[in-house]
């Protein structure tokens, strides 16, 4: 049974301490990451709002129109058979970034990662939805959806050097804390393709579950204004399981 790891990145009610940018945060000491990280480009990028492209079986479509907000549309098919329509019910703003095409968990299909966004304010427009079309057989897919902050392809991270990716996935929120204060936190929690679905799994590196103080400067430590048990069940309250549909 082949298992993908993925270091999930999801979204709660906060308090902001402080304007800093995302990247300010990591979940890994600055300049000390030197993990395997996946690195391909998109087959269709968050630049092009029109196109269609041809690969094998395959067949891509990208369109948006603009009704006072921007809103795009997906569509994939297979031997012409439609696998997905995204945004085909969304009355609001939705926008498609890049589109890549890979085998994430390893099983000698590629698969698709789609990148989308609601186009939020502030930090909330850091806000993402990713679907991810796991190819099980010739022409079969499955669908995961799951939320995150700030997604990047490089999340796909390989952390305990098996050749399997790792799935870089970020949680904020605000809770009551150790000082009698209320902060926002940036939780960081692994998880692992296992069986076609997310199961969450920090037990496959040290550093996770991560948990670092949102302040008004750049950090990266683990914050020790939360107790062990207000970490655990918080991250207890999150997924445990994120069950892919067959589409």
């Amino acid at each position: 049974m082949r298992q993908l790891i993925i270091l999930l990145f999801s979204v709660s009610l906060f308090s902001v301490d402080g304007q800093a940018y995302l990247e300010n945060y990591p979940p890994f000491p600055f300049g000390q990451n030197n993990l395997s990280s996946l690195a391909v480009q998109p087959v269709i990028t968050h630049m092009e709002k029109e196109k269609t492209i041809q690969i094998g079986k395959i067949e891509i479509k990208k369109a948006r129109t603009n009704v006072g907000y921007v809103r795009d549309f997906i569509e994939i098919f297979y031997e012409g058979r439609l696998i997905t329509s995204l945004n085909e019910e969304h009355e609001e703003s939705f926008w498609v970034g890049d589109i890549f095409y890979v085998d994430v968990d390893k099983n000698g299909f590629k698969d698709f990662v789609i990148h989308t966004n609601g186009l939020g304010a502030g930090l909330q427009g850091y806000w993402d939805d990713i679907f991810i079309f796991l190819q099980t057989g010739d022409g079969k897919f499955r669908k995961i959806h799951y939320g995150t902050f700030g997604f990047d392809i490089a999340d796909f991270i390989d952390v305990n050097g098996d050749g399997q990716f790792e799935l870089l996935i970020t949680e904020i929120a605000g809770l009551d804390s150790l000082d009698g204060k209320t902060h926002s936190y940036w939780f960081y929690n692994l998880y692992k393709i296992e069986d076609f679905n997310l199961v969450m799994a920090n037990e496959l590196h040290p550093e996770f579950p991560k948990v670092i103080w949102y302040t008004r400067k750049p950090n990266d430590k683990e914050t020790h204004k939360l107790s062990f048990e207000q970490k655990k069940r918080f991250i207890e309250s999150l997924p445990q399981e994120i069950i892919s549909k067959q589409v």
